[in-house]
């Protein structure tokens, strides 16, 4: 199994729920931002460090979501932790490479923009 963790990232803006969706060059691909746990860390710290390291975005957790369970296009089962964060401040010098566009869209959009039937699955559940 590989242990992975990450966050969706919302806002709302003029009475609209917003969710922030991330475009990753490597792959071609719309996700939320998410990445592997390092070795010794707890979860909510991996999801806060990754989503600052793909975004540029300081977050804090908000609440804890449903793992999210998918295989790995090599066969290898991976489970996701998940959680809701808000943004608290912006830190562009953090961005890494991993994802080159960052989108905020309604649930609508997002259902339409993010490439894997696994990743809108669990996102419609929520």
């Amino acid at each position: 199994m590989v242990n992975k963790a990450g966050g969706i990232i919302t806002r709302t803006e003029n009475g609209v729920q917003l969710f922030l969706c991330i475009h990753r060059p490597r792959y071609n691909d719309w996700s939320f931002p998410k990445g592997h746990i390092e070795p010794g860390e707890k979860v909510e710290t991996a999801a806060l460090r990754e989503v600052l390291e793909e975004t540029g975005l300081q977050c804090e957790i908000v609440r804890a979501l449903p793992d999210m369970i998918y295989t790995l296009p090599h066969g290898a089962p991976s489970r996701v932790a998940m959680f809701e964060m808000r943004v608290v401040a912006q830190r562009p010098e953090a961005k890494d490479t991993e994802a080159d566009e960052l989108r905020w869209c309604t649930f609508e959009e997002c259902m339409v923009l993010l490439s894997y039937d696994t990743v809108r699955n669990f996102f419609s559940a929520l």
